[in-house]
């Protein structure tokens, strides 16, 4: 099977979004790519990317850990991050998952190498900021 282009949804009515922005000041936009771009674009996150956990360490400083690594963490480790998550809950601190992909996408690696290299480059792309002007309103002569 090939793959679907990478474009966004033909179908998406960016005015009707544009005025709900221009109205609350934020906008959600369901189905922003068709469905198999969008399926192609979740397996390639669910299956291909080295996901970190980040989060606020005990001195407040940011901490990233490879899956990986905690994947095959002793049980200290794991404790360690159970500790964290029930900290942030109770004081300042924050714990999320996350790829770099502008980082990998400017790290020198061959784009070809990474499939999720066309996603980044595509949402950097002028089709992509093309649209969200249109959503916002922005224009460069102001």
């Amino acid at each position: 099977m090939s793959q679907p282009p990478l474009r966004l949804n033909p179908a998406l009515d960016a005015q009707k979004y544009a005025d709900v922005y221009a109205r609350d000041g934020l906008v959600q936009i369901p189905d922003v790519f068709e469905k198999p771009t969008a399926e192609l674009i979740s397996e390639i996150m669910e299956t291909s990317l080295p996901w970190s956990l980040s989060f606020s360490g005990e001195d407040g400083r940011p901490v990233k850990i490879l899956m990986e690594a905690l994947q095959g963490a002793a049980g200290d480790l794991r404790e360690q991050v159970a500790a964290l998550i029930q900290r942030s809950g109770k004081q300042y601190g924050f714990i999320y998952f996350n790829f770099g992909m502008l980082s990998a996408y400017n790290s020198g690696e061959p784009r070809a190498n990474h499939p999720i290299h066309p996603v980044t480059g595509f949402l950097m792309g002028e089709e992509f900021a093309a649209f969200g002007r249109q959503l916002t309103g922005f224009r460069r002569d102001r």
